[in-house]
């Protein structure tokens, strides 16, 4: 494959960062710096960290133009999602753009769907019991692509992080519920989704792995 066209694998990122990586590893190429098997772990690196960050500036702009006025309890939604999914992974799509799509659905129905189901005292105990059993039992969980890249010596302790965070999430969500119940509702909602596709793939691969 010629090093000056683009393949599908590279369309398959977000648009600056696959232009950002196209051009970074070209210029490696060239240098003869490093092995085939070197670059794709610059890539891996660059696609785990920028690309994350465009996805996420995209969604920004999507939720800024759908409605400027719940960009704020997106932006702290956010927050509460990523502090959960960082330790404890998730769902993974086989593509970028499935993956953007899925992440985009999952802030729409949280924050305009789900909120619209009246919710009390007693649900939101529910679903913070069912979201910390999950986040423990099921945590963490990566991408099949990136295996081969991760420290798995470190999963016990990136369980023990995801449960504890979202603990803690649950914690001040009762707290806040009171004066910002919006916030609460729509941050419960979040935690919820974050951990029923965590318990949707978890169960996928333990089928797949039992075939």
């Amino acid at each position: 494959m010629s090093n000056q066209t683009f393949s599908i694998k590279r369309l398959d990122k977000m648009p600056f960062t696959g232009l950002f990586i196209f051009m970074l590893q070209r210029k490696l190429r060239q240098s003869g710096e490093m092995s085939e098997d070197e670059l794709e772990v610059v890539e891996y690196y660059y696609l785990s960290r920028i690309g994350e960050i465009e996805k996420f500036l995209w969604i920004t702009v999507i939720f800024a133009l759908l409605s400027i006025a719940h960009l704020p309890i997106f932006l702290v939604t956010s927050i509460v999602v990523l502090s959960i999914r960082i330790p404890s992974g998730g769902m993974h799509s086989n593509s970028t753009w499935g993956c953007f799509c899925l992440t985009l659905l999952i802030f729409l129905t949280a924050i305009f769907v789900l909120p619209q189901i009246p919710l009390n005292m007693i649900g939101m105990i529910v679903i913070a019991i069912f979201s910390i059993i999950i986040c423990y039992m099921a945590s963490p969980i990566r991408g099949i692509d990136r295996e081969k890249y991760i420290d798995k010596s470190k999963d016990k302790l990136l369980k023990y992080a995801a449960t504890t965070i979202t603990s803690v999430w649950f914690i001040l969500i009762f707290v806040l519920n009171n004066n910002h119940h919006g916030f609460a509702i729509t941050m419960i909602w979040a935690i919820f989704l974050q951990n029923l596709q965590l318990m949707i793939e978890y169960y996928k691969r333990k089928r797949l792995h039992n075939l």
